[in-house]
């Protein structure tokens, strides 16, 4: 089945048997266990927070484990924090693998920046052998001297039981401090959020005059009180007059105060209210951020936190010098392959073994085992340089992100079509981690690391909502002071400029205007940006000040030769590269090439270029800023790039010009529409809300399926709250979308909160009978038709109306796909 080139193949034929006791016997037959106890509390030297101490417990307790790690959430810290316990047990061995260099580095530079580089052998190919071998003599005069400057405290040193001990009193208050520094966290976001649509009314407001509502006894009261108001008067906007207005009338005035003035049907003065109501709700949000505030210094959360690694720290150092002090350092010499012949006290020497999948095996004899493999980047891992890793270990950790991009597999495997055993062994299909999550199901230990740290929330966001389902939490908060933003989208002039080059001697694909366009930026000010006064500032560890992403390698050459020859460039470390190199790194300023333009060919190569993984790799490098170079009609057919482009135009609506689109006020409709519901519910005898009531538990049903993941559904949104502007519509039309009229429902992207679906749910008595109610409903489908969405009347005596909105649904999707 491997080719005779493959370059696990000789590593596959030194495979006698499988160990028992391996986790690749575990993973053959599919079972997993707990295999100890946690030794409790674990040490946490390195950075840590309460995910990352779970997949911690977990990975030193069962055969298989799972860290999901998602862009910037830690997980080479939650590696560290994993060779730190096992060092904690005398004669433990792990072995840290990945299928190429730059992880396996990644880990060693973090141990060397921490001091603990000499615990640690890289080794993997002939070269790094090699190089390995002769850095053994600094090697030992640097053990020399961390022992003698290694600080281990007097109570440590004198009984590390006591260190214990107060690990363990410490823990319930790191674990305080955590839930403090997560709920700041959540608050700032939400913050931002509602400040970002506050932001989008007030534009919308501006060439309006607002009546004064300063006076109304309403705005005194909470966000959801003002909320409330706004859907009972749009389920019930008259009380009766008489007798059987005295009591709604009696129970609104206590609710709501003085309203008696108050037009509830006025378009204007609802916008106001709809004003008043993020006031009050940014306000509520901004004394509740100062509550965790102060939750946060009561905690002492920085100092508690410092202590505790600390205290960990002391503890490491107390093992690491019993473990060196008093023994001669060993010399391995590659001419008897001394390291294989004399594992044992390889490892002896060095507990952590870094090295590659494919090099572990020659790497060590044949008879030892790792206690534990921690297979890093697991997603671009293949099974069989997995099942290499897995032979050497009792235990394996899975360390990657289901949501980047996977192992690039050899078409002749593809081509030799042998079936596996089971679905799951297949190899021209998985990844070692999609393949162990689907073998093991439920029962397997997995972890995902939440709390995310590297980039500006307004880039991490994107992949947040688009592909993590909104579970990532930003932990760094927004840089109020940048002057510059954020989120750029650059498009080149109009035209297909996408080449590709099939009979040159370098052949590919490329665009020459987005490289022009990229130059363009590193000259200088580009509409107001000056791109390299971005770039200023220190560099950070192994990231770069300046990345360029593009899907093809013609293209990444050749933006590469033209940022290098930009006159006056400043010097600066920068790479441009394809997007399958930039998993695993990191730029302050990140650009991103999509080089396929609006030609047939284009169009073929747009489900390549429009991969979800590709883009979510390419946008979470970015720390600081992030700029897409896209062509002119901004990818019409594509699906996630034009969420992109949509998502950086709400974000920030300077940097996209052409702004048309119908985009939903998300926060503000869905607490209302939840609270419209609840109004509409206590309706009797109202066949209009009952039938809108049963659409919207269909909508409902139909979207909680994965197929319409990305898609949500509002109610009652009222017209002129989706228009960017009246720009395209004639008199009539204006003077309609400035009325209190809405749409029953919204679908809409719940990333890009572009409309998709504009639903209306028409009854005979209040839409067929009725000639002055047909005539709005054909403005209202000609306003939404006008600004490029879609529009479905369901009629009360409709028969299939469950299919026809599923129809109805995969319509906009597919056009979606064309046009988006």
């Amino acid at each position: 089945m491997l080719a005779a080139d493959d370059p696990t193949r000789s590593a596959f034929e030194s495979i006698k048997y499988v160990h028992p006791g391996s986790a690749l016997f575990a993973y053959m037959e599919g079972v997993n266990f707990q295999t100890s106890e946690t030794r409790s509390p674990v040490i946490l030297p390195f950075q840590s927070n309460e995910d990352q101490k779970i997949a911690v417990e977990r990975a030193l307790s069962h055969r298989v484990s799972v860290i999901d790690g998602p862009p910037g959430t830690g997980k080479t810290e939650t590696i560290l924090n994993i060779i730190a316990n096992i060092l904690m047990n005398p004669g433990a061995t792990v072995g840290v693998l990945s299928f190429g260099n730059a992880a396996v580095e990644n880990v060693k530079d973090k141990l060397d920046e921490a001091g603990y580089g000499f615990v640690a052998a890289r080794v993997g190919n002939g070269e790094c052998v090699t190089s390995f071998i002769a850095e053994q003599e600094a090697r030992a005069h640097g053990i020399a001297r961390w022992l003698s400057y290694a600080s281990v405290d007097s109570a440590v040193q004198s009984s590390g039981g006591q260190a214990i001990n107060y690990l363990k009193h410490m823990e319930e208050h790191l674990i305080g401090a955590w839930n403090s520094s997560r709920e700041l966290a959540k608050v700032r976001s939400k913050i931002e959020e509602y400040s970002l649509e506050a932001a989008h009314l007030e534009r919308r407001a501006e060439s309006i005059i607002l009546p004064d509502l300063s006076e109304l006894p309403l705005l005194r009261k909470s966000s959801r009180r003002i909320l409330d108001y706004l859907a009972e008067t749009t389920v019930c906007p008259d009380i009766p007059e008489g007798v059987k207005g005295i009591i709604p009338r009696i129970r609104r005035y206590f609710k709501y105060g003085r309203t008696k003035d108050v037009d509830a049907r006025d378009a204007d003065t609802i916008l106001g209210l709809e004003r008043a109501f993020y006031a009050k709700r940014i306000e509520e949000l901004k004394k509740e951020e100062q509550r965790w505030r102060s939750e946060v210094g009561n905690r002492n959360s920085e100092e508690v936190r410092a202590q505790y690694q600390k205290a960990s720290r002391s503890l490491l150092d107390l093992v690491l010098r019993q473990r060196y002090v008093n023994s001669v350092r060993p010399i391995f010499d590659k001419k008897e392959n001394a390291i294989q012949k004399r594992t044992s006290e390889f490892l002896s020497e060095y507990p952590v073994v870094l090295t590659t999948c494919h090099s572990i095996r020659r790497n060590l004899s044949e008879r030892h085992l790792l206690d534990w493999v921690i297979i890093d980047e697991a997603t671009q891992v293949n099974l069989h340089a997995a099942v290499l890793a897995m032979s050497k270990a009792r235990n394996v950790v899975v360390v990657g992100d289901l949501k980047q991009l996977g192992p690039i597999i050899d078409q002749r495997l593809k081509d030799a079509a042998i079936s596996p055993p089971h679905p799951v062994y297949d190899v021209t299909e998985h990844s070692i981690l999609s393949s162990v999550t689907e073998l093991y199901g439920q029962i397997l230990p997995r972890t995902i690391l939440r709390e995310h740290y590297r980039c500006a929330p307004e880039i991490i966001e994107f992949c947040n909502k688009m592909f993590y389902n909104g579970e990532l939490i930003t932990m760094k908060a927004k840089d109020s002071d940048d002057q510059w933003p954020t989120l750029m989208v650059r498009k080149t002039p109009p035209g297909n400029h996408m080449r590709t080059l099939r009979r040159a001697l370098t052949k590919g694909t490329y665009s020459q205007r987005e490289i022009d366009t990229v130059e363009e930026l590193m000259g200088g000010v580009v509409e107001g940006v000056d791109f390299r006064g971005l770039l200023g500032g220190e560099e950070s560890g192994s990231d770069y000040m300046l990345g360029i992403a593009t899907p093809y390698r013609l293209q990444a050459d050749r933006l590469g030769e033209a940022i290098y020859s930009t006159a006056d460039l400043p010097e600066m470390s920068s790479l441009s590269e394809t997007i399958h190199k930039f998993q695993g790194r990191g730029a302050k300023a990140m650009i991103l090439s999509t080089v396929v333009d609006e030609s047939r060919v284009g169009h073929m190569k747009l489900r390549f270029v429009d991969d979800p993984r590709m883009i979510n790799v390419a946008v979470s490098r970015a720390k600081e800023k992030f700029i897409l170079v896209t062509n002119h009609d901004e990818v019409p057919r594509s699906k996630i790039i034009k969420a992109l482009i949509d998502y950086v135009r709400f974000q920030n609506p300077s940097q996209v010009t052409e702004s048309g689109v119908l985009s939903v006020f998300d926060l503000l409709y869905k607490e209302y529409s939840e609270r419209l519901n609840e109004f509409a519910s206590r309706v009797h005898g109202d066949s209009r809300y009952k039938s809108e009531n049963i659409v919207w538990t269909l909508l409902n049903d139909i979207l909680a399926e994965p197929t319409y993941g990305l898609l949500e559904v509002v109610s009652q949104v009222r017209l002129r709250d989706l228009l960017p502007n009246f720009d395209r519509l004639n008199e009539r039309q204006r003077e309609f979308a400035r009325s209190v009229s809405a749409i029953d429902f919204a679908v809409y992207h719940k990333v890009s909160r572009r409309m998709l679906l504009a639903v209306e749910v028409n009854g005979t008595r209040f839409h067929e009978d009725s000639p002055e109610q047909q005539v709005r409903d054909e403005l209202k489908a000609q306003i939404i038709g006008i600004y490029g969405a879609d529009m479905l009347v369901l009629r009360t005596n409709d028969s299939n109306i469950e299919s026809t909105v599923r129809d109805r649904l995969d319509r906009v999707l597919m056009l979606d796909e064309r046009r988006n």
